[in-house]
């Protein structure tokens, strides 16, 4: 994302000194990135995450310099203004809400404990204990770990967040 606010940002100087465009072509070019960082939240592959926020960066720099920093300074120019803040905030809101209905926490209701103590990860925790050089207690804390997921009836429980809260113990005295 920071790259594609600096390639934009970049662009909109060269163009504010050459006057290549006028400045809604690049704020329409900056809408036009809108859909990337939406498709990003379907499409989970990392070449085209890259590209959905380079896209995300460069459209919301293109967009708001353009809108903001070019238009007149009348009263159609404020309320363009007005009207691509308030959109753009909207925008945000609702793409970030919408991400975090989509976002799928895979330690959601797993018995297996929360990441990245968990027994997906009891082999790494092992490697760890053998070959890392650790202090006493992270030490102890480790194989108390590796112990309960080697032995169920360990006293030791390694539970999530959502099993937390579900079960009431946290105090707030």
């Amino acid at each position: 994302m920071w790259t594609g606010i600096a390639v934009g940002l970049l662009l909109t100087i060269i163009n504010a000194m050459n006057n290549y465009f006028q400045y809604y072509y690049l704020a329409c070019a900056g809408l036009s990135m809108a859909p990337f960082p939406f498709l990003q939240m379907k499409i989970q592959v990392k070449w085209f995450k890259i590209i959905a926020r380079f896209a995300l960066g460069f459209g919301s720099c293109l967009l708001l310099t353009s809108t903001l920093i070019f238009l007149p300074l009348n009263a159609v120019g404020l309320i363009v203004r007005s009207i691509v803040i308030i959109g753009y905030i909207y925008l945000v809101k609702y793409a970030l809400a919408l991400r975090s209905k989509n976002i799928d926490d895979p330690c959601d209701g797993c018995d297996k404990g929360a990441f990245p103590l968990c027994e997906w990860k009891s082999e790494h925790i092992s490697e760890i204990l053998q070959n890392w050089d650790l202090d006493e207690s992270t030490n102890d804390f480790l194989k108390q770990i590796s112990y309960s997921f080697e032995n169920k009836s360990s006293n030791v429980l390694v539970m999530t967040g959502n099993d937390v809260l579900s079960r009431s113990l946290i105090n707030d005295d």
